[in-house]
């Protein structure tokens, strides 16, 4: 059956996070400095905004990634917890950081070229754009180096999410870009 169509509420929610995770995308240094740097002022906004303050709480990340010779990160990605209820979780993750060229061409103007979908059984396996795929493999691969849950990827804090709570209602949000990644990373 097909899932009931969020309410407008919701939405704005689910917009108010994507939007969020454009914080940053000015900040310099390495990853983990950048993720330093990143994670009081996406504490500060999700508190300060009307639409998530004391409804969302930060639970893992911000995780960045930055292409090599880069100035500036081209990927983040957060995960917020939602204050009623433990067990549900949203991902966020940032669409292209209009500031770095190599995010530009790399995930966004990569769609002529194809990659197999590395999930299912072939031989009839899917394809999607190769800056999808690049895409999809590099926020599976992102660590958070500080935050609530440090060290860890993504899959690694759900797993650890999923055994401490049960089952788990995520909600997987992102604009542009992120909005590509998204429902691909789902």
């Amino acid at each position: 059956a097909t899932p009931p169509e969020p309410d407008s509420a919701k939405r704005q929610e689910m917009s108010a996070l994507a939007f969020i995770a454009y914080l940053g995308e000015s900040l310099q240094g390495s990853d983990d400095e950048v993720e330093r740097q990143l994670f009081p002022c996406l504490t500060r906004e999700l508190a300060k905004q009307p639409l998530t303050r004391d409804k969302w709480t930060l639970a893992w990340g911000p995780a960045v990634y930055k292409f090599a010779l880069a100035d500036l990160d081209d990927n983040m990605m957060y995960v917020v917890r939602d204050a009623a209820n433990p067990a549900h979780l949203a991902i966020a993750v940032r669409g292209t950081n209009a500031k770095a060229i190599l995010d530009w061409l790399i995930e966004d103007f990569e769609v002529h070229k194809q990659a197999a979908w590395p999930y299912g059984n072939p031989p009839r396996r899917a394809k999607i754009a190769k800056g999808t795929s690049d895409g999809l493999r590099i926020l599976q691969t992102m660590v958070a180096a500080s935050g609530p849950a440090p060290n860890q990827t993504l899959s690694d804090f759900l797993a650890g999410e999923t055994e401490r709570l049960g089952a788990l209602q995520i909600d997987v949000t992102g604009h542009s870009l992120g909005g590509a990644l998204s429902p691909t990373l789902t």
